[in-house]
Parts: C-alpha cells; sequence; structure tokens
C-alpha cells in the first residue's frame, strides 16, 4: 500500500478513523475494517499490530492462541441417510483445499481414500464408494471420463462432486442427477447441501432448482431487458453486484468513478444507477448531482446509493443529493432484489406473500 504516517498508525484501530478522510480518495472504505479486526483478536486472547512507512507500504501482525484441529459443533450436520456409512475418493493434489475436504468427510462419518489424479483411481469400484470428490478443476473431463465408464457398468451409479474455489457460476452448479459443481469459497454447508442433493433429489426438488437459477422459484424474478449501471471503483465490488444482477436477467455495465458513469450514460440507455459514494476522480453525491440539474433523458433515472455509510444515518443527505434510496454493504442479495422490485418493472407478475418468502427463509435456515 501507500504506507501511514507513524503519527496515525495507533488512530487507523480506532472506528471510522481513516489516513484520507476526501470523499473522492483512491482508497475506500469505512474505518471500521481495522477496528473490527481488532475487537476480533481481542475477544480470542490475541493481538493486532502494523508496521508502516510511507511510500513503502504496512504490514498487519495478528497473533492468536488457537487449539490444533479445533472440532466442529456437530450440530450443524444434518444427518445424510443413504450416504451415512459410503466410502469416498477424493481425487486431486489441492494442498490447501484437500485437507478441508477430509475434515468435512469425518464430520458427517464418511470414509475415504485419497487419489493425486484420476489416472491412479483404480479400475474396478468397490460396492461401498459411492461419492467421488474432485478438488482440482482442470482434471474434470477426465474425472468425468472414468465416472461415466463406472456407471456403466456400476448398477448404482457414482455421485461426483468437483470443487472450483475460482468458480464464476453461482455456488452450486446442478449438471444432472448425479453431479454437481461447488463454485467459490468452500463451507461445511456446502458439503451438507451437497450431499443432500445427491442422497434425495425428489425430497430437496426446490433447492435443487435454487441451485440451477441461483434464487428459487416462489421467489423468482426477471428483470429482462433491463439496463442497470454499477458506478464502483472497487472491483470486488463490481463483481458481486454484476452476478447477482445477472442472476435476475439485467444488463449490467460498470464504471469505475462518477466521471466514467455521466460519459457512459450520455450514450447508452440506464434503468437504475447503483451509486457508490466515495471514489476517485468524482464522488457518488457530485455525480447525483450532475445528473439531476441536467436535462438530459437519464436526469430522471433512478439512483441508489451503495455504501457502508448508510449506518452513519446519511440517508437524508443522499436523499438531498437526488437520489432514490440506498442499498448498505455489505451487499445482501434479498435487499438489492427489493429495490429492484421497487424501481424496475419485474416481468413476473405473481405476488408473493410474506409467508411464502419466510416459508423459503426457514427452509434455507434448515438447509445450513
Amino acid at each position: 500500500g501507500i504506507g501511514i504516517e507513524a503519527d496515525k498508525i495507533e488512530q487507523m484501530f480506532e472506528a471510522f478513523m481513516q489516513s484520507d478522510t476526501s470523499s473522492t480518495r483512491v482508497y475506500g472504505g469505512s474505518g471500521l475494517g481495522l477496528a473490527i479486526c481488532r475487537q476480533i483478536c481481542e475477544a480470542m486472547s490475541g493481538d493486532i499490530r502494523v508496521e508502516s512507512s510511507i511510500d513503502v507500504g504496512s504490514r498487519f501482525i495478528v497473533e492468536i492462541p488457537l487449539i490444533v484441529e479445533p472440532k466442529i459443533c456437530d450440530s450443524t450436520a444434518k444427518i445424510i441417510n443413504n450416504n451415512k456409512y459410503s466410502h469416498c475418493w477424493v481425487v486431486g493434489q489441492n494442498n490447501s483445499l484437500n485437507p478441508a475436504v477430509y475434515n468435512m468427510l469425518q464430520h458427517y462419518s464418511l470414509t475415504y481414500s485419497a487419489f493425486n489424479s484420476p489416472t491412479d483411481l483404480p479400475q474396478q469400484l468397490a460396492d461401498n464408494v459411492d461419492i467421488i470428490v474432485l478438488t482440482e478443476p482442470n482434471q474434470l473431463q477426465s474425472c468425468r471420463d472414468y465416472l461415466q465408464a463406472i456407471n456403466n457398468i456400476k448398477s448404482t451409479k457414482v455421485c461426483f462432486l468437483s470443487i472450483d474455489l475460482l468458480g464464476q457460476e453461482s455456488s452450486f452448479v446442478y449438471n444432472n442427477q448425479n453431479e454437481i459443481q461447488l463454485n467459490g469459497p468452500f463451507k461445511l454447508s456446502h458439503l451438507s447441501w451437497a450431499l443432500e442433493l445427491l442422497d434425495d433429489p425428489l425430497v430437496n426438488l426446490e433447492l435443487t432448482h435454487s441451485c440451477e437459477s441461483g434464487f428459487p422459484p416462489s421467489l423468482a424474478l426477471q428483470f429482462t431487458d433491463k439496463h442497470v449501471l454499477i458506478v464502483e471503483d472497487n472491483i470486488n465490488n463490481q463483481a458481486v453486484l454484476s452476478q447477482l444482477l445477472a442472476q435476475v436477467g439485467c444488463e449490467v455495465h460498470c464504471a469505475e468513478n462518477g466521471q466514467a458513469a455521466l460519459d457512459y450514460l450520455a450514450e447508452h440507455k440506464t434503468d437504475l444507477i447503483l451509486m457508490d459514494i466515495q471514489m476517485p476522480v468524482m464522488d457518488g453525491i457530485t455525480a447525483t448531482e450532475k445528473i439531476r440539474s441536467g436535462r438530459e433523458i437519464f436526469s430522471q433515472t433512478p439512483i441508489i446509493a451503495v455504501t457502508a455509510n448508510a449506518i452513519h444515518g446519511d440517508k437524508k443527505r443522499f436523499i438531498q443529493a437526488g437520489m432514490n434510496d440506498y442499498l448498505a454493504k455489505p451487499i445482501n442479495r434479498d435487499s438489492l432484489y427489493e429495490l429492484l422490485q421497487r424501481y424496475l418493472n419485474s416481468t413476473n407478475t405473481v405476488k408473493h406473500s410474506k409467508l411464502g418468502k419466510l416459508q423459503y427463509t426457514l427452509d434455507q435456515l434448515n438447509g445450513l
């Protein structure tokens, strides 16, 4: 990074304190991250400190006392009826992912054998082998070919779970009744859901459909042909918002600051603007005021502030600048979709009852 001045280092751990407080600063943030990190470290009887030099960079050191192999709470696991006593093959040499997978399988009373690659798998399959987990995406097709040959011989088909930590799709891709691809950060709950799907796809039909569409049919939304402009300088936030919007049919474009947004709006049809507040070159407040002050066709486009500063009670300031609403960071999918329903005309005319939404939420909590 750019480094921190020596007299400001200790202040950086206080809530809402920042080295650069201007609204057009290049490096964003709410000033809460380090304060929360310190609270977490202290709660775990640990500590966090920083070594920093201007124009050189900063090094943050965290020290936390941990026990070896902490026990996972058994209450988080649901009983997998048919697969509880199955044997699993883990294929791949991912040094960081494999140990986590082994621990999770043991958590579900699943025994396992480890293989470096599909070429190391035996030609014959034991009767108790029902699950194959692949931890290296580049071996996916080879493992599929092997699995197809196995399934032609074995009367009971083998379930196949492939894990891609850098996958760009939704968390679950339900390819068929016997194959699920797990994308993105891998959690214990992901394995639980996958095993339940493979254990009894018919019982978990609603979850199956949600894996395919990214959102359950009972609450499905479609905003086909709606164009949303994301004005955000953080590429991670751009990626999260873009994926959530794409899942409900929106056409998405990203601009890295307010000036880039104005240039885009002058030439492109836009139905909704998601506007960050603190950005370099031109901040969100200034950009909104310029949009509202003109007579261009886009001057009345709905604008939603997307910022962690909403917790400060800044909504009044956003509204005065001409914004219609705000969405707090970190982004909550349901909150985003509610705003889309409010400011865009969904092609889905079915009204969903609060009872239906509550039932879906309970179903998801039961599956975690």
